[in-house]
């Protein structure tokens, strides 16, 4: 083969990989806003406009990047607890997820948002997180 047709080959591999690669579950970075959930110890989800995304369960799989979860109880925060460490925010994930599971996989960026930004969409009404008690 010639050198020409060798590099055009190469072209068409690595074309050819990236499309493959693009159209797997939790590939590209997917900006979604919603109610950003954190209820009880180890458990994080988040609710917009498609439904609940599971980022978190306690003893269970956890997406990948956690530690950049900021501590959303500094921010707009309604606690469900008394020390008001647990309860919901309003906020922005960029992340890698697995839409046939409604699973999220990788958190790229977290951030916070008013709550009242979640309160006025209405893609989010009636989804706001209640807790017994309180909200």
């Amino acid at each position: 083969m010639s050198r020409k047709t060798l590099v055009a080959l190469g072209a068409v591999i690595a074309a050819a990989a990236i499309v493959a690669a693009c159209s797997m579950p939790g590939t590209s970075g997917e900006v979604r806003c919603g109610w950003i959930e954190n209820p009880t110890p180890g458990n994080w989800f988040l609710t917009d406009r498609d439904g609940r995304w599971t980022i978190a369960t306690q003893g269970g799989e956890q997406a990948q990047g956690m530690e950049q979860m900021p501590d959303m109880s500094a921010g707009e925060w309604v606690a469900s607890d008394a020390r008001g460490s647990y309860g919901h925010g309003c906020g922005c994930l960029t992340m890698r997820d697995d839409p046939a599971e409604m699973k999220v996989l990788a958190l790229l960026k977290i951030r916070q948002k008013p709550l009242n930004d979640c309160r006025a969409d209405p893609a989010l009404l009636p989804s706001e997180p209640k807790y017994s008690g309180r909200g």
